[in-house]
């Protein structure tokens, strides 16, 4: 009974470790706690695994090995603002299923980038109209300026009159056969905005009416600082409005980025992978607080 409590207290204490390395690798500037409770939180495995490996257990030394334990566990997660059984899971499983890539795209995407606007609406447009006369032209203007993309251009939406709402399993069939994608992130060429006017012009190409979404995200956990995120909306005729994120990342990691999220003011931003892959977590990263939709423009 005892060696069983020392072995439920190693692996608590192991799933703590990997919740503050989570922590130190994710956010910055590093804190020094967080890198002491990796550090003590080893340790103490270690001492926790050598006593219950032991031959002849010691009562006493099991009891305040125990204790301490539950002391460290107690602070570990408090410190670490752990709210559940399922938040820690979700952080250990997204330290070894997503990668650096997928980390650096968030970190790029809420630590660097605000939107960029052009407040001269002089900016050239991103792209040309497609084929065909039936298109028309939108820009985004957001408070009087035009949303501009990473290298300056102004964001430029192409409406096509004949687009329909698409049922699920038609979106998702789009989805699957559009490589928006798989385009690679670039904070100095092409980033979230990019994504959902590629998205949103490929849709209306194929006859799919989409909108183009807007939003402001505050802190979370794993990313203290908050701005702002472009994305795509689509009406569809059995599931209502759904929001599609398309964001890629900078090299490696999963095939496929197409993401369905849910979008509410007040709810966390965590993507979900429409298309999900062995060896990578279906649940991405949460991306922080909805704190604003700035903009649905269909």
């Amino acid at each position: 009974m005892v060696r069983l409590i020392l072995i439920a207290v190693v692996l608590s204490l192991t799933a703590i470790v990997l919740a503050a390395v989570a922590n130190v690798i994710n956010i910055q500037p590093i804190k020094p706690a967080m890198l002491a409770i990796a550090a003590i939180g080893t340790i103490a495995v270690f001492m926790a695994l050598r006593e219950t490996v032991r031959r002849y257990l010691s009562i006493v030394r099991a009891f305040m090995t125990v204790l301490l334990s539950i002391i460290l566990i107690a602070f570990s997660w408090s410190y670490l603002k752990i709210e559940s059984v399922q938040d820690l899971k979700n952080r250990i499983e997204n330290l070894f299923n997503s990668n650096n890539s997928l980390q650096e795209t968030l970190d790029l995407t809420l630590g660097k980038l605000n939107f960029s606007f052009d407040t001269s609406n002089g900016g050239a447009d991103s792209t040309s109209q497609p084929p065909g006369s039936k298109f028309t032209k939108e820009y985004v203007t957001i408070d009087g300026g035009r949303l501009i993309g990473a290298d300056g251009h102004s964001v430029t939406l192409w409406n096509n009159p004949q687009a329909v709402d698409p049922s699920w399993s038609q979106l998702l069939l789009f989805l699957q056969s559009d490589a928006t994608d798989a385009r690679s992130y670039d904070f100095a060429s092409y980033v979230c905005a990019d994504f959902a006017e590629t998205l949103h012009n490929n849709a209306e190409a194929a006859g799919i009416k989409a909108a183009y979404v807007c939003i402001d995200l505050g802190p979370s956990p794993g990313y203290p600082s908050g701005a702002g995120h472009a994305l795509n909306a689509f009406q569809t005729t059995d599931r209502g409005l759904v929001f599609i994120d398309d964001t890629g990342l900078t090299s490696g990691g999963p095939s496929n980025a197409d993401k369905s999220v849910i979008v509410r003011v007040g709810s966390s931003y965590i993507p979900e992978s429409l298309f999900p892959e062995s060896g990578w977590s279906s649940q991405w990263e949460s991306m922080g607080t909805v704190l604003k939709i700035d903009i649905i423009k269909w």
